[in-house]
């Protein structure tokens, strides 16, 4: 580990030691791990359009089934869902069942 000398005010010499340039900044590696999730996160991330209403989003569950909030699909019968990957198609909105 390198070693800066720096004269305090009062005269006396005070030692600060520099981190070695292969550590890294804890919050540059935070920001790095977020991209990379969220990178592999994009696939499951899917758009859903419904004329006459603003974009939504949902979270594609399985290959046959995208997840959203259903009050955002309130009166809709069926939507154009659109991938990560460009692709798109129209899917029928599935109805939840009701607890009990």
């Amino acid at each position: 580990m390198k070693s800066l000398d720096r004269r305090h005010p009062d005269g006396h010499l005070e030692e600060e030691k520099i981190m070695p340039d292969i550590m890294q900044d804890p919050l540059r590696g935070l920001s790095d791990a977020l991209v990379e999730r969220v990178r592999g996160a994009q696939p499951l991330v899917a758009r859903i359009e419904v004329e006459g209403r603003s974009v939504r989003s949902g979270t594609l569950w399985r290959k046959d089934v995208v997840v959203a909030a259903d009050q955002a699909f309130a009166r809709v019968d069926e939507a154009k869902v659109v991938l990560g990957d460009g692709s798109s198609f129209s899917a029928p909105k599935a109805r939840a069942s009701a607890p009990g």
